[in-house]
């Protein structure tokens, strides 16, 4: 949570914001999700069969992985974050509560 708190806002440029539907996406694109409903079928004994995924990092791995990600949301520049972004109408103004850097806003 401190780490999304102290630094979260360098990742703004990085998303796209619908000011319509509300949505952010990642500027490069939905990912691959790890299951496909084509991913699923039955065997011959009626049973639901599906890859499993069970890549797992033991808990000790946690303080390596927050410290890499500290560092690489350090290395981000600080966005431009305006108190009034061109473009979005006043009722949508006076809702937002959160930064939203100009680049980030699709239209």
């Amino acid at each position: 949570m401190d780490l999304v708190a102290c630094y979260g806002e360098r990742l703004l440029p990085l998303y796209r914001f619908d000011t319509a539907s509300g949505r952010w996406r990642h500027q490069g694109g939905l990912i691959e999700p790890p299951l496909r409903l084509a991913d699923v079928h039955y065997d011959a004994d009626g049973r639901m069969v599906y890859p499993t995924h069970h890549d797992r990092s033991d808990e000790t791995e946690l303080d390596h992985y927050l410290q890499s990600a500290r560092q690489l949301l350090q290395s981000l520049p600080r966005p431009q974050l305006p108190e009034h972004v061109a473009g979005l109408s006043a009722d949508f103004e006076h809702l937002r509560w959160f930064g939203l850097s100009t680049e980030s806003v699709q239209r």
